[in-house]
């Protein structure tokens, strides 16, 4: 099971994940950043975040990580592919950001399509 780290106050969590909720990110949340290589946002509202995740984990404490992020459909001419952004995701550890949870249809997609690239999953922050 992924973990989830639910910084929204008031969400529910309907996809089946274990959650911690809190209105700022939790302390155990330093562990899980030390873990990543690569910050994941599944289209189309995970794209900027994933880029201002990065940004800021740079800016505020000068942790430098790549992002990237999936088209709706596998392009097959010019750069191509699936993903865009850092898309060698082969033993890659990922956190996955999204902007919400209901069904967790979503991010049980984005855990699968990434797991077949070869990543792998550390955890989802909604």
């Amino acid at each position: 099971m992924v973990e989830v780290l639910d910084t929204s106050p008031s969400s529910k969590n309907k996809g089946g994940a274990s959650t911690i909720s809190s209105p700022n990110l939790p302390s155990n949340s330093k562990k899980l950043v030390r873990k990543i290589d690569v910050v994941f946002g599944p289209a189309y509202k995970g794209i900027p975040l994933a880029n201002g995740v990065t940004t800021a984990l740079y800016e505020e404490y000068g942790l430098n990580y790549g992002y990237c992020y999936n088209r709706k459909e596998a392009k097959d001419h010019g750069e191509g592919g699936l993903f865009v952004g850092m898309t060698d995701l082969q033993g890659k550890n990922v956190l996955i950001v999204d902007d919400v949870i209901t069904a967790g249809t979503a991010i049980r997609e984005s855990v699968g399509m990434l797991q077949k690239a070869g990543a792998n999953i550390v955890g989802v922050v909604v």
